[in-house]
């Protein structure tokens, strides 16, 4: 929170930036006033002064300028207006003087409010923001054996785990420091239903909490009495530790997604990074351009989940940015929001038809750019996941990831990075499936794809490829660190418990990988990671093997 405030604050900063500036600004429109009033026909909607009070109403407004910006808008209507009406120009031109002086008046009485609600806006957004820390479980259990395992498994899948003993430093430590999910044992020395109890006193003051029993009771009242405490599973030992993991992933999601992605272009610089400011004080990733000279790279190398920018900008205008943004693929169903002063209806809805999603007026409220910011890019990412992620997993799909492979390829082709892809394939899966049934099989599969999500990093790229085989690319990592963490991964996947029937299994992982360069086209490079793959397979399974120790 104290960072998200920092942030904030710096907002007031901007407006003392801003009040500095409006002298010389006022100063540029009064210059570009005194050039267009020797000859009225001069002016138009791409003549400096007109673009001077445009920007002018939309930046005032959001630093506090309201009168400012309103005053800015109603000469930029009046131009707007008269614009194509040359025979009427001359009437313009009192308009515009006493316009320009009622701007110095105002520019000069100071904002009409200061920006006080940073603290609001921290306490609202903070608690949204996505940290990529750990999920913390507190674990009420008495059987230390017990509770070794249970905290090796729930480590392994990147849960903070936490194992208690004693209940009243249980629920006090949950008071104090709340925790994501409570694990409790029904049964403990304090007698047979002594964890539904602590579970009632926490849901006294804690209604939100997810709470799981684990129990070696599987009778009708202990499970009725657990129920009524608003308990969100009931777990009987032995554990079946991938059906704990499964639970706690539908209750408490993935949080570890990173904050939203959005790309302004606003050719006001002061503007450009107040909007940069406030949204990433609300805990949204945004990087600000004030023209469109590297807009591609910067969008290549972020891949934003949205973008905002005004209609007109300095060397083009939004809506050809916005065509030329829609020419490729990948940013086709990507939301692209118009911020602009423009009032008129036809050129919004122009501006929508020619490529754009909304369209939004200035001066726009903070909280209105950051909730529909948030909407947008939310809107987008469960579409985008709908439509190339597998059903079962979350994972990317077999089609999906070959486009990822091929934007990664040439991302590190332009950085002069290293790239690593590997191909992993479950050993022995069919038999999993005989021996066990395909319902058992499908939970194999969905660990893989969790153990993966929670081990590989963020900016690691995860695909069911197909059936039991997965695809991973690892950008900037060598051979041998692919090698070392894939290593570490099948490791860890090899000491997590299966269940069926009472009886407990274990399962291996295979894994092939190659290094780009020197492999660099698409189907070498899938072809050579399957090679070291069927190479892993063939020396004995439960190992990683790299093309170039292929032959030993």
């Amino acid at each position: 929170m104290t960072e998200q405030l920092s942030k904030l604050q710096k907002r007031r900063a901007l407006q003392e930036k801003f009040s500095a500036s409006l002298p010389s600004r006022l100063e540029d429109i009064e210059t570009g006033w005194n050039s267009v009033n020797e000859d009225m026909s001069r002016l138009s909607l791409d003549h400096l002064f007109y673009r001077q009070i445009h920007s002018l109403a939309g930046s005032s407004g959001s630093f506090g300028y309201h009168r400012l910006g309103f005053c800015a808008r109603e000469l930029e209507s009046q131009i707007v207006a008269f614009i194509d009406k040359p025979n009427e120009l001359a009437n313009l031109e009192h308009t515009l003087q006493a316009g320009i002086e009622q701007l110095l008046i105002l520019a000069d009485e100071g904002a009409d409010e200061e920006f006080t609600q940073d603290e609001q806006i921290a306490k609202k957004y903070g608690n949204q923001l996505t940290t990529g820390s750990l999920k913390r479980i507190y674990v009420l259990e008495d059987d230390v054996e017990f509770s070794d395992e249970l905290k090796l498994h729930l480590e392994l899948f990147g849960y903070q785990a936490h194992i208690f003993q004693n209940h009243l430093d249980f629920i006090q430590t949950h008071q104090s420091e709340p925790a994501n999910a409570l694990l409790i044992d029904v049964v403990s020395e304090e007698g047979p239903l002594h964890g539904v109890e602590v579970a009632s006193e926490i849901r006294k003051y804690d209604g939100d909490v997810s709470i799981l029993f684990t129990t070696s009771r599987d009778d009708w009242q202990a499970r009725l009495s657990a129920l009524r405490t608003g308990s969100d599973a009931y777990l009987t030992k032995p554990i079946d530790y991938t059906l704990l993991i499964e639970k706690l992933e539908q209750l408490l999601g993935d949080q570890s997604e990173e904050p939203y992605r959005v790309v302004l272009i606003d050719d006001d610089p002061l503007l450009a990074e107040h909007y940069e400011s406030l949204l990433n004080a609300a805990g949204i990733h945004a990087v600000a351009l004030t023209g469109t000279d590297n807009l591609l790279q910067v969008l290549a190398e972020m891949k934003p989940d949205i973008m905002v920018m005004d209609l007109y900008l300095t060397d083009c205008t939004g809506i050809e940015a916005a065509q030329i943004i829609r020419q490729q693929p990948i940013y086709q169903s990507m939301p692209i929001i118009f911020l602009s002063t423009e009032t008129t209806l036809l050129t919004q809805l122009n501006a929508l038809r020619q490529g754009g999603d909304d369209f939004l007026e200035k001066p726009i409220s903070d909280e209105h750019l950051i909730e529909m910011t948030r909407i947008y890019g939310h809107r987008f990412r469960s579409l985008r996941h709908q439509m190339t992620r597998d059903n079962m997993t979350g994972l990317l799909n077999h089609i999906n990831f070959k486009v990822a492979l091929q934007h990664e390829v040439l991302m590190a082709q332009r950085r002069s990075a290293p790239l690593v892809i590997a191909m992993i394939d479950i050993d022995h899966f069919k038999q999993v499936n005989d021996n066990y049934g395909h319902l058992i099989g499908d939970r194999v599969i969905k660990t893989v794809a969790w153990l993966m999500k929670q081990r590989l990093r963020h900016t690691d790229v995860i695909a069911r490829y197909g059936g039991e085989e997965f695809a991973v690319i690892l950008p900037e990592a060598s051979v041998d660190e692919g090698k070392a963490l894939l290593q570490s991964l099948l490791e860890q996947f090899s000491s997590i418990n299966f269940t069926a029937e009472n009886k407990n299994f274990t399962v291996t992982l295979s894994a092939g990988l190659v290094g780009c360069p020197p492999y660099n086209e698409l189907d070498t490079i899938i072809s050579a990671a399957d090679s070291a793959l069927y190479e892993a397979k063939k020396a004995g399974r439960n190992r990683v093997v790299s093309v170039s120790s292929n032959n030993g």
